[in-house]
């Protein structure tokens, strides 16, 4: 064999190995392209489904607030309900005419938060001789320390007036000391309807 058939034969056997190594590159790079396209696509599954996440959180969170914004609008609606019902019960309470019995109470609920001297009861108008007859009746030993005026309207109930100490015993004046333990079962009697 020959120099030029030699050469021929080296030649040929390095296309050779030259093809055999592009062929295994091309199949080496089809091989990590194909490895990255399957990273790819799970990378994007694993985004598109982090971000389906947040947006139902996002959702999640706008309805949760929108449910409080609803829920404080409702709570509001039903304070002012409860505000109205105070108020008509007020106007109520100072129009009634208190019975006998209830005034001698609240007379006697008066004086006894009195200091001793002078004072002065303030009745609804038209029952000055009703307040002196329960004071009379109650606590004669007080009868000359008092002076038993009238009030210009109606505010159902007795004032005391004693120096500088001023005690309101009317009916709106107790409905508005007890309306703190009053308002609560009724706004979770009105929350309890709506369910």
């Amino acid at each position: 064999m020959g120099w030029a058939e030699l050469l021929q034969v080296l030649g040929e056997e390095a296309a050779r190995e030259a093809r055999l190594a592009r062929e295994a590159a091309a199949a080496e790079a089809e091989r990590i392209l194909a490895e990255a396209r399957t990273l790819a696509e799970a990378a994007c599954r694993s985004l598109d489904v982090r971000e389906a996440a947040a947006e139902g959180q996002r959702r999640a969170g706008l309805d949760s607030e929108a449910a409080l914004v609803h829920s404080r609008a409702r709570l509001q609606a039903r304070r002012a309900l409860v505000g109205e019902l105070k108020a008509e019960v007020g106007r109520r309470l100072a129009a009634l005419a208190v019975d006998d019995a209830a005034l001698a109470r609240l007379v006697a609920e008066l004086l006894a938060e009195a200091p001793p001297g002078p004072f002065t009861l303030t009745a609804d108008p038209g029952e000055g001789g009703r307040v002196r007859a329960a004071l009379a009746a109650g606590h004669p030993g007080r009868l000359a320390d008092a002076t038993v005026e009238e009030a210009a309207s109606r505010r159902g109930g007795v004032e005391l007036l004693a120096g500088r100490l001023w005690l309101d015993d009317t009916l709106p004046a107790r409905l508005e000391r007890a309306w703190p333990a009053l308002e609560g079962p009724l706004l979770r009697s009105l929350i309890g309807e709506e369910r």
